[in-house]
C-alpha cells in the first residue's frame, strides 16, 4: 500500500501495469489525464494497438521501449503521447508524455533540408532566365 501511494506523487502520467495491460497502479497525473481505467486497453486508439502488443510483448527486455500511441483522454479525445516502458520482473512500468505540437528533432532536419534543396532548385532557374535576359538585352544592345 506503501508504494501505491508514493506513486500517486509522481508527477507525470505514470502506470504500473502488468504484461496483459491491465493496470496495477497509476499516478496522480495519470489519473487526471486519463480518469480511472483498469486496463491500458480501454485508452489506446485501435490504430495502435498493434504497437501497444508489441511494446506489452517486450516484457523481457532490459532496455526502454519506446513509441508514439495516441491516448484518449478525460475529455474523450486522442492525443499524442510519448510513451515509455521499462520491464523489470514481470511488471512494466509506463510513462506517458503528451506531444503538444514539438517535432521530432529528425522531421525539422528533413523539413529544412528539403526546404534548402527547393530554394536552390529556384535560384539556379532564377539564374538561368536571369542570365538568357541579360544575354538577349546585351545583343539587342549590341546592334
Amino acid at each position: 500500500m506503501m508504494e501505491s501511494n508514493i506513486l500517486k506523487w509522481i508527477p507525470v502520467p505514470y502506470f504500473q501495469l502488468n504484461q496483459e495491460g491491465e493496470i496495477l497502479h497509476f499516478s496522480s497525473q495519470a489519473h487526471s489525464y486519463f480518469s480511472s481505467v483498469s486496463s491500458l486497453w480501454s485508452i489506446i486508439h485501435k490504430d495502435d494497438r498493434k504497437q501497444a502488443m508489441w511494446m506489452l510483448s517486450q516484457h523481457s527486455s532490459s532496455n526502454p521501449i519506446i513509441r508514439h500511441l495516441r491516448l484518449r483522454t478525460t475529455d474523450d479525445t486522442f492525443v499524442n503521447f510519448k510513451c515509455t516502458i521499462h520491464w523489470k520482473n514481470g511488471v512494466g512500468h509506463l510513462v506517458c508524455t503528451e506531444k503538444k505540437n514539438v517535432k521530432d528533432p529528425l522531421d525539422v532536419v528533413l523539413s529544412a533540408q528539403s526546404y534548402l534543396e527547393n530554394s536552390d532548385k529556384r535560384l539556379k532557374e532564377s539564374d538561368k532566365v536571369l542570365n538568357t535576359s541579360a544575354d538577349l538585352l546585351f545583343n539587342r544592345l549590341k546592334r
